[in-house]
């Protein structure tokens, strides 16, 4: 089949379908790099939406390229043999996210397929990133869920599927109310269409089953005997979050790894969005808000020390004893866990920080980088990912070290100690209280604030 794009091209597709919803049938291009899409009924209104999204509102166009790796975004209008689009086909070792989400799905995948935790914080964090930068477009998604995502577990790479269905405020309405379980209770109770304050309840529910691996609503509570009317209630007018802090008739029975393993900011803003958030759209989230806590949960993850952990990591959330959730291995690496609380230097005030709330827990070989060293660098597409520093552990003097691994100088200074000059490549022993400069002063580089933290029991159990 030979199809025609509104800019000109012919394209040569596959005649049979690889798949037919409701709106459209789906072919693959015969080089099998991309995907078209032909719509079942044309209308002036879609052929205006589509204009908008690879046009002016285009996400990935020009100076923004590096979105691609985010966004799957329509790039042509086709034109004959019917109305459709043109789509990058998405990598094969990709796949749909729900693959990587509950028990028995994972089962089904090697364990190389599944990846390690360290990989589900960055496919959260790269979902967050992608749906903030629909949000800053004033676009709404309008059907994020497990099937719109995909993602590879080994490596954290995310990419958000379905975006010609995007909701341009003023042009075309929703075609879409959602996927059941990631609609907001507002759009189940047929209160609302999808917009962005309802995009912020998906992807809340996306992040909290991606690190948590469970749907932060669907507890033991029993509303209906009809399986569909029971799931209409539990994410409708009935919804209760499983964590809720006052009320634990919907928790699940027995042991299951809570959301305040993750720590108090990510803990935070679950509890925020599925309690107030739940109701009332406005106290939601923003994605911009999710993606910051998610490179601060990044930062303060450790390696569980069973080498046979199939989550390999967890987070560091301060209590004691020291152990793994998911395998309940307590920590046996090292008597004491080295954290560098970041500072930013305070504008017009040389010689002065503020703290950033922003912790690094420190495990052999972890590094850092020019967002961490640098105050109002952030870890995002541009960023510069050459390590400025690595964390080393001494066995036989228990020592956490620093090595600088910059191009400059960091600054070092103890408590009833001189300064002293870390030069790159040399090392220095992070000892209590220590104070590192990570760079120049003029250069806006932070201070860090060295904690050595006891880990205790750490050979019971």
């Amino acid at each position: 089949m030979l199809i025609t794009t509104a800019d000109g091209r012919a394209i040569d597709c596959a005649d049979e379908a690889v798949h037919e919803g409701g709106e459209a049938k789906i072919y693959l291009t015969k080089d099998q790099k991309s995907v078209v899409k032909l719509y079942h009924s044309e209308s002036q209104t879609r052929r205006k939406t589509l204009d908008s999204i690879i046009g002016p509102l285009n996400a990935v166009s020009g100076a923004n390229s590096m979105w691609r790796d985010y966004l799957c975004w329509p790039e042509s209008i086709v034109i004959q043999p019917g109305l459709g689009v043109v789509m990058p086909r998405v990598p094969d070792d990709l796949k749909k996210l729900d693959w990587f989400l509950g028990p028995k799905a994972r089962e089904r995948l090697s364990q190389s397929e599944r990846g390690s935790w360290d990989s589900h914080i960055l496919i959260a964090m790269r979902i967050a990133r992608a749906v903030r930068r629909l949000h800053q477009l004033g676009l709404c998604h309008s059907d994020l869920s497990a099937n719109n995502c995909m993602a590879n577990a080994r490596d954290g790479r995310t990419r958000l599927i379905d975006m010609d269905g995007l909701v341009v405020p003023g042009l075309l309405p929703p075609s879409v109310q959602g996927t059941g379980g990631y609609m907001a209770p507002e759009i189940v109770e047929r209160q609302a269409s999808p917009s962005i304050s309802t995009d912020l309840h998906a992807l809340a529910v996306l992040i909290y089953q991606v690190l948590l691996f469970r749907h932060p609503l669907k507890g033991p509570k029993y509303h209906a005997q009809d399986p569909a009317l029971d799931d209409q209630l539990a994410y409708g007018r009935e919804a209760l979050y499983i964590e809720h802090p006052s009320d634990s008739s919907n928790r699940p029975p027995g042991a299951f790894v809570s959301s305040k393993t993750l720590g108090p900011k990510l803990a935070g803003l679950m509890e925020q969005a599925f309690t107030a958030g739940l109701r009332n759209p406005s106290a939601r989230p923003q994605a911009t808000q999710w993606e910051e806590a998610l490179g601060h949960l990044y930062d303060s993850f450790l390696p569980c020390t069973n080498t046979n952990c199939q989550m390999m990591y967890f987070a560091f959330s301060g209590g004691q004893p020291l152990r793994c959730p998911w395998c309940g291995t307590r920590w046996s690496a090292s008597p004491t866990i080295a954290i560098l609380d970041l500072y930013h230097p305070v504008t017009g005030r040389q010689g002065q920080y503020s703290p950033d709330h922003h912790q690094i827990v420190a495990w052999r070989g972890r590094q850092l980088f020019e967002w961490h060293a640098m105050s109002g660098r952030s870890p995002g597409l541009e960023a510069n990912t050459s390590p400025v520093a690595r964390f080393e552990y001494d066995s036989k003097r228990k020592a956490w070290l620093i090595r600088n691994q910059s191009s400059g100088s960091f600054v070092a200074l103890g408590p009833n100690q001189p300064q002293r000059e870390v030069r790159p490549m040399e090392e220095v022993v992070l000892t209590d209280e220590l104070r590192l400069l990570l760079g120049p002063a003029k250069n806006d580089a932070r201070c860090a604030y060295v904690r050595l933290v006891r880990v205790t029991d750490t050979n019971k159990g």
